[in-house]
């Protein structure tokens, strides 16, 4: 699912989980992104923070939903959601 957020915005954890990836910046409009790994009922998911102007996690760092601050929205995508 892809979900849109205003420029500047800021980012927090859609679920718990563990941080298995951070990104170099990739581009001025691309930015940072991040892995987060998380479970839900036994079963393991990947969820990706993409087009991010800040970060503030680190590899392996375990997050909370709604509680952990990942980043700002670098740049403002159009998203059908998919």
């Amino acid at each position: 699912m892809d979900i849109s957020a205003p420029v500047g915005q800021p980012i927090y954890a859609m679920f718990d989980g563990q941080v298995s990836y951070v990104t170099p910046k990739q581009s001025s409009t691309a930015g940072w992104w991040i892995e987060v790994v998380f479970e839900i009922e036994g079963t393991m998911y990947l969820n990706r923070y993409m087009h991010l102007d800040k970060i503030y996690v680190k590899n392996f760092e375990y997050i909370r939903e709604n509680l952990s601050f990942v980043g700002f929205q670098l740049i403002y995508i159009i998203s059908n959601g998919i």
